[in-house]
Order: C-alpha cells, then structure tokens, then sequence
C-alpha cells in the first residue's frame, strides 16, 4: 500500500503544482477526504501522509509559479497562529522529549500553519472563495451519499485500507444507534466525520445569493452535507448542526446580536447561580448517550477543580488515549479528553491555551470587521453562514477534540476569515450563466464579421 500512497502523492502534487492556485488547494481538500490520512510515506524518519506531500505542492505552485507572495500582508492572526504552535512546542518541551516533540509538532505543523497559510495567499478574492466552496460541494456530494451507504449497511468502502493503517489504530468504534451504524468511511472517527461536513451544510448554503449556482442545487448540496452528519449518528456533529441553524435563524435579527449576545451572557450567570448545575451541563441532555454526556461534564470538572494542579503553566504532555500517549504521571480518571480547549490545557497548559484562545477571538473580530465594511446582501449572508459553521464548531467542540480532517478545515476557514474583510469590499463575480451568455454573444459577433467580411 506504501507504493500506492506514493504514486497517489506523486500524482496529486504534479496536479497541484502546474494548476492554478486555487484548483491546487482544492485537489489537497479532495485528497483530505478521498485518500486516507493513516496510509503514509515513510521518508527519512517521518511518515507523510498524501495530503503532507500535496500541501507543499500547494505552497511551491504559490511561491515559484505566482506573484502572490508579494501581495500577502501580514496581519495579527497570523501572529497568534504562530505563536499558538510556538507556544504548544516549548510547553510539550517541559514533559516530552525533544525527539518526539519535533517529530510530533512537524506533523502538527503541516496539519495546522501550512493548510492557514496556503488559504491566506490563494483565497484573496471572492470569486476563488466561491468557487472552492462549489468544488468541494460537488466532491464531497458522492462521500455523503457513501456515509449513507455505511450507516444503512455497516459496510464501509474503505475498510480495507485499516490492514495498512502506519500507526495503532484506534479500537473500532463500529456501533449502532436507533438500528443504523456510525458511518466513519475514511476519517477513523465517527464524529469527526459528522463535525466535518456540519461545518460545510452552512457555508454551501452561502453560494444561496450569489449567482453563479442554481438555488435548488445549493439546496441539495447543503442537504447532502446533512446527510453525511445524520450518518454519523454522533450527538456533537448534531449538536453543532443545531447551533447552526438557530444562527442561520437569526439572520433577520443581526442587527440586535448585541441584545442576544447580553442575554445569552445573562442566561448562563442565571443558570450558574440557580441551578443546581453548571450552564454548561444543561445543552448535554440533548445528547444521545447521557452516560458519555456525563463523562464530558466530568472531564471539565476534573481538569477545572484540581486535576491541573502544579500543571496549569505547561500541562502534562502527550496524555489522553490514543497512539503516543504517555499516562505514567496522568492519573485523571478521564483520559479520554473529548473537549478541544480541556485538551489543550491537559497537554500543554496555559501556555499552549491563552494563544489558541486569542486566534478564536481574532477570527471573530475579523468577521466583524468584515460585517462592518459589507454593503450586498449577498455578502452579509456569506459572513453570517461562516459564523455559523464556526460558531457551531466552537460550541460542538466542548465534546470532541478535531481530529486530522477536521483540525485541517478548521485553520482553512479561519485563513478565509482573516481574508474575508477584503472580499466583501470586492464586487461580486459574474454568474456562470452571464459568462456563457457572453462567450456565445461574442461567438454570434465574431461569425457575423466573418460572414460579411466574405460575403
């Protein structure tokens, strides 16, 4: 299978890096979700993946075949990004040795700063933004369909690929719910497979305006989004669907999200002062397991009332489950850290946290910068279908932490998020229709000179 994973890598990347910059970034997201991230290359010490190879296929075509390197301006949530992986790097310094935190990181680096910093300098108008959001619509519409497959069947396409899996596998979380299995196909986990295409529902659904789809086809690939989380069958992808769609509900109402933002604040004070729980555990009853909704309570009150003692500057290191975790001096009775930000703390502290926490509210502060400049409705429709998909994230996220593909789409849409107050003051494309209509308009024109030239 190696020999296959090469030639797969070799191909992908000779595609990305004589295509044009977006075409490129969107052949690595096709690869993200068609090619399994565990079937590796080993080269030297380090195993990379399909996706590890395209990427620098990606950032070579941007460096030595366009001038957009000379267009890129740095800005402050590129800082904290990188300070963020800085950050993470000297904490796991404290606990882990260096060998295994350069090995890690790297692979952590290629899965977080390469795929931001690729979107940073390709996605710089609008129209490529649109058009990647239609491309993988079409190319993720066949593995929702196969999700379904898997969910009604229990058969996944891809299983057999497991047998070549480069590191242990995690156990086999196959099971079923309410008589349908957990569709996974290619991403391990079922519920990151669900929280992938939860954050993609909305922003397929903001092509709505924009011209350059049918309406009824931006329908069917928001609904075919659903469908890969409903075949999931795991509560945080639903969850964070749910969330979406009050935001996406909300819409006629942004004018007042400061009043909702008051009273959201004002509810969870309320429910912390006179309930006999915490806010937090109330939106956990949805859930379809209470016993694994339970566990996720706990793991917050663990980590925040004493399990990060004599931890909270560095945290433990590499612990949780999983391949490359080291429990020897983690004695949590939860291991099994389903929440991104408790993760973060367990592993690398505060010092790894603060920064991670500051790129959230600098992609937000971007969006709002970028509501503020928008005059289309089109526009403000696209701004509000990203905070939904982030805002949804955010909030599922509490219950898992992103794994492979999702952390990858993840740092993606926050590179389009620091992108987009530059977008929105851009004039919208031509639709596809108007540009065939055009082309064949100067078609007739072009036959009619030539028709009375030698008439």
């Amino acid at each position: 299978m190696e020999a296959a994973t090469f030639t797969i890598a070799c191909i992908g990347s000779l595609m990305a890096f004589f295509s044009n910059p977006v075409r490129s970034l969107c052949i690595y997201f096709v690869a993200l979700v068609w090619y399994p991230q565990f079937l590796t290359v080993k080269l030297g010490p380090a195993d990379f993946s399909v996706c590890r190879v395209i990427i620098l296929a990606v950032l070579a075509n941007v460096l030595f075949r366009t001038q957009l390197l000379r267009q890129f301006k740095w800005n402050l949530l590129d800082t904290f990004v990188i300070v963020a992986f800085l950050g993470q790097c000297l904490a796991l310094t404290q606990n882990v040795p260096l060998r295994l935190v350069i090995e890690r990181q790297g692979a952590c680096f290629f899965g977080t700063a390469l795929p931001y910093f690729s979107a940073r300098l390709i996605i710089i108008t609008k129209e490529h933004l649109l058009r990647m959001i239609k491309t993988l619509a079409i190319a993720y519409a066949p593995v929702a369909l196969l999700g379904l497959y898997q969910s009604v069947t229990g058969d996944n396409p891809f299983a057999f690929t497991r047998a070549y899996h480069a590191w242990p596998p995690m156990k086999d979380l196959s099971d079923t719910r309410y008589g349908l299995h957990r569709a996974n196909l290619n991403f391990g986990v079922h519920i990151a497979f669900g929280l992938f295409f939860a954050a993609l529902a909305p922003l397929c659904l903001a092509l709505w305006n924009y011209r350059i789809w049918k309406k009824y086809k931006t329908v069917v690939a928001a609904a075919l989004m659903l469908l890969a989380v409903f075949s999931s069958m795991s509560s945080g992808p639903f969850f964070s669907t749910a969330v979406s769609a009050v935001v996406l509900a909300c819409y006629p109402f942004r004018r007042y999200w400061r009043e909702l933002l008051v009273f959201i604040i004002v509810s969870c004070v309320i429910l912390e002062f006179y309930s006999n729980r915490h806010f937090y555990e109330i939106p956990t009853r949805a859930a379809f397991s209470e016993k694994n909704a339970s566990y996720r309570i706990e793991l917050v009150n663990e980590a925040l009332g004493g399990g990060m003692t004599n931890h909270w500057l560095f945290g433990y290191g590499y612990v949780g489950i999983g391949p490359g975790s080291d429990n020897r001096n983690f004695h949590w009775q939860h291991k099994d850290l389903v929440n991104i930000y408790i993760e973060r703390l367990a592993q690398t502290g505060l010092l790894g946290l603060i920064p991670f926490l500051f790129v959230n509210v600098l992609y937000y502060r971007r969006l709002y910068q970028a509501a503020r400049v928008t005059v289309r409705r089109s526009d403000s429709w696209l701004l509000w279908c990203f905070l939904a998909a982030l805002l949804g994230w955010n909030i599922a996220m509490m219950t898992v932490a992103p794994l492979d593909q999702v952390g990858i789409l993840h740092f993606t849409l926050i590179a389009i998020c620091c992108n987009l107050p530059f977008l929105v003051l851009q004039q919208d494309p031509a639709p596809i229709s108007a540009e065939v209509t055009q082309f064949a308009t100067q078609r007739r024109l072009r036959r009619k000179s030539w028709a009375s030239k030698y008439a």
